[in-house]
C-alpha cells in the first residue's frame, strides 16, 4: 500500500504541473524505497527527507517550486545537475549521492549529468 501511495503522490505532482504532493508520515519513513528506482531524483522541502516532495525522472528546464529544497535523494551511481536559474543558469551543482542537510536551495532547472570518472587507484 505504501508504494501505491507514493505512485499516486508522484503522479499527482506531475499532473498538477510540479505542485508538490504532501507526503504522509508513514510513507516518509520509507524514503529509501522511494529512490530504489533507477533514473529518479527526489527533492524534499525538509531536511533528512521530510516534508513535501516531488519525484522527477527527466530534465526540467524551468521549475517553479513553491519553496526551497532541504534534502535530495538520488539512485546510487547516478548524477544530477541542479541549477538555481532556469535553463541551467548558474550557480549549478552536481549531486551524486543523497544529501540530507542542504539548508534551503533554490532549484530552477535540473537534468541527469554524466558522473565524473572515479580517480585511479593508488599503486
Amino acid at each position: 500500500m505504501k508504494k501505491t501511495i507514493l505512485q499516486i503522490a508522484a503522479g499527482a505532482a506531475v499532473a498538477a504541473g510540479l505542485s508538490l504532493a504532501a507526503m504522509p508520515a508513514a510513507v516518509n519513513a520509507q524514503a529509501e524505497k522511494v529512490l530504489a528506482r533507477k533514473g529518479v531524483i527526489v527533492l524534499y522541502n525538509g531536511q533528512k527527507f521530510t516534508g513535501d516532495y516531488i519525484e522527477l525522472s527527466k530534465l526540467r528546464t524551468q521549475m517553479e517550486l513553491e519553496y526551497p529544497i532541504g534534502s535530495i535523494a538520488v539512485f546510487p551511481g547516478e548524477a544530477w545537475e541542479i541549477c538555481e536559474g532556469p535553463r541551467f543558469k548558474e550557480p549549478c551543482r552536481v549531486v551524486t549521492a543523497n544529501e540530507t542537510d542542504l539548508g534551503a536551495i533554490v532549484v530552477g532547472s535540473l537534468r541527469k549529468a554524466k558522473q565524473a570518472a572515479p580517480a585511479p587507484a593508488a599503486q
